[in-house]
Order: structure tokens, then sequence, then C-alpha cells
């Protein structure tokens, strides 16, 4: 990858580049990265690059034709003749984030405009590719943005961490789905009354991978709302449709919840009480569905757990009261016909003592799109509290 940077101050990144993991990237020739500072191209005696605004107004804004000309002179001894995106760092662009990022990272060349004084002259935009801002603030340059990006960029490229997959796992990656990371832990054990949780000292893989997973769902719910409210409409979106609960209550979903047969429905708890998976998860018999629950009372599982009959389904709990998966400690449903289900695909929850649903066909669908979660003593069918 290669990154042309446009700055009146290119001696700005001088120890950046030659730190950590920039400077590896370089070293492996995997980042190549060129300067050209707009005062090449100044006018007049004292190689001017701004000018007072028309209009009138406090401030110098950088000129266009200075602009262009530095931009052009980086296209026309572009190694290879490969052009470089233009990217115009400015708090007015879309706000930079991983996907963003991914997206820059991917390209041969990337060009990094960076600004000075008031601003840019409007014309400018008509020369550039794209947009970007790190966020709702102003800074006195473009310079920290320009090397935010670069080392955002750097890391994705391969061979350049030690551990491929440490960017797999992190927070806003795709393979996390936009969830923020787990909460992570060394040693000591213990440090002041604080403990390590137990279920990372267990050595048992598939409950870690579980216990992380949901602390990454309630992470993002409770410090992002914003990319929760995202995580949650895209998996509502991946199958038929989704059901997401927050707080206490659950919130019943369309097709593709409990009680149905096919397509694949996404389940998220984030609340105390559990909630009901999609179709292949909690009671149905159908294609993949998952179940996440990052409330204390836990959700159905996936296939063959909590009278699941086929599919591949995946349940991940980490409450501290029972489980679907035959029949749990708070009293949740098991295979077909029971708790309530009446023979085909069906879903029965209890976050309660005794909140299980009751005869046949009373809490638990058979066939059609619905769901059922109880979370008091005698319990409630799909309603929102």
């Amino acid at each position: 990858m290669r990154v042309d940077i446009v700055t009146l101050f290119p001696e700005a990144f001088e120890g950046f580049l030659a730190t950590s993991f920039v400077a590896r990237g370089i070293e492996a020739q995997k980042l190549g990265v060129r300067f050209r500072s707009p005062r090449e191209f100044g006018l007049g005696k004292h190689k001017s690059v701004d000018d007072t605004p028309y209009g009138g107004g406090s401030g110098m804004v950088m000129r266009v034709d200075v602009l262009v000309a530095c931009f052009e002179s980086l296209d026309l001894d572009a190694p290879d003749g490969v052009k470089a995106h233009r990217v115009l760092l400015t708090p007015q662009g879309a706000p930079l984030d991983q996907s963003r990022v991914r997206a820059l990272a991917a390209r041969p060349a990337v060009m990094l405009v960076c600004g000075r004084y008031e601003g840019f002259d409007e014309r400018v935009r008509a020369h550039v590719d794209e947009e970007i801002s790190l966020g709702d603030f102003v800074m006195t340059g473009g310079e920290v943005a320009a090397m935010a990006i670069v080392d955002a960029c750097v890391r994705l490229l391969p061979g350049v961490l030690g551990n491929e997959e440490s960017v797999r796992e992190e927070s806003h990656s795709t393979e996390n789905e936009g969830l923020l990371e787990y909460p992570q832990y060394t040693r000591p054990a213990e440090f002041r009354g604080a403990d390590v949780p137990a279920i990372l000292t267990g050595g048992h893989h598939a409950h870690i991978a579980a216990w992380r997973r949901e602390q990454a769902v309630v992470r993002t719910r409770e410090r992002r709302p914003d990319l929760y409210e995202r995580y949650a409409a895209r998996t509502a979106a991946s199958g038929a449709a989704g059901v997401r609960t927050r707080g206490r209550g659950g919130r019943a979903g369309g097709s593709g919840n409990a009680g149905n047969a096919g397509g694949a429905g996404n389940s998220e708890s984030a609340g105390s009480s559990g909630n009901a998976g999609g179709a292949g998860s909690s009671g149905n018999a159908g294609s993949a569905g998952n179940s996440e629950s990052a409330g204390s009372s836990g959700n159905g599982g996936g296939a063959g757990s909590s009278g699941n009959g086929g599919g591949a389904g995946n349940s991940e709990s980490a409450g501290s009261s029972g489980n679907g998966g035959g029949a749990g400690s708070s009293g949740n449903g098991g295979g077909a016909g029971s708790s309530g289900n009446g023979g085909g695909a069906g879903n029965s929850e209890s976050a309660g003592s005794s909140g299980n649903a009751g005869g046949a066909g009373n809490s638990g669908n058979a066939g059609g799109a619905g769901s059922s979660e109880n979370t008091g003593s005698a319990g409630h069918s799909g309603k929102d509290e």
C-alpha cells in the first residue's frame, strides 16, 4: 500500500513513521509513504498557499489552484502509474470507522490531504474522491488525522502484525459483527479484591467462547447503544425475521422465531430474562439458528437443545439460571410437546421460578410465527414489559 500525504508540515511525521508497526510495515515494504508540500506550488515571493476569504470573515483559506497542482504532481510521478484515491481530511467529512479503514487499506494507493488555517476553498472538494473526519471536533490541521488513518490501515496489511488473528476478534471487526471486544484479563489472578472471572481459568474452551460472546454483546449494549442497535438490526435482517430483547421483558418477532420450522432466525437477549431463538434454535426443527444470552437467565439452545429436532443451531449462554437443552433449572422447556409445545417446532423459555408455559400449545408454537417468553412467577406469552 502506498500513502501520499499532502501537508505543509512533513516533519511532523518523522517520529511516527519510525515507530512500532508503522516502521515495521515500511521496513517490510508493505507500506510506502510519500510527502508533498503545497508550499512547493505556492504563489509569489513567499510561496503563499492561502488567501483571505471572499465575503469577509476571520482566518485564511487554502487556495484551490495550489492544492490541485500538488495533487496532480503526485499523480504524474506515481510509481507504476497508480494514481492515489484522494481523501480530504476535514471535520465535515464522513466519520472514520473500521469498515472505512478496511476499504482504504484494500486500495493500492491513498492520498491524504491535510488542511490548515480556516480550511479549504470549497472548489477543492470537486478534486477529491472522499472526505473523512475523525469525529465531531476540530484540530489545527489534518496531520494527526492522517497519522490515525495510516496507523489503522497498516495493521490490516498482511504480514505486519505478528498474529493475524488478533484483528478478527477485536472491537468493530467484521468477524466480531461490529461489537466491542470482550473484557481481557492477565496476571495477577487477584488484584485488590478484583478477581479474574473463574470461567476464564477453568479451561473449558466452549464455555469461555460463550462467555466472551455474551460479554461482547452486553458491553456493546451498555457502552455503545448505537453500535448495538446496528448489530441487532443486521442480525434481524440476516434471517427470515429476528427477535430482539432488551431489559427484563422479551419482544416477540415474526416468522423465523420460536415455533417456526424453517428459515434462519436469530435471537439476542441482553436482559435478565431469556429470549427465543430463530429457526433451528430452542425448540425449532429448522435450519441454522442462533441464540445468545447476555442476561442472568439463559436462552434456549441451538440444534438438539431445548427440544430442537435438527438443523445446525448454535447456543451460547452465560446466564446463572437454567438454559434450554433438556429441562433447565428454571423450568425451561425440553423436547417437542414439552413445556407447552404441541409436537412441532415450539419454544418455551422461563426466567422465573414458576414461569413456565403450561399445557399443550399454551406457551410455545406449533409451526406458526411467534415467540413465548416467561419473565414472572406466572409467566406470559410474548409480551413486552
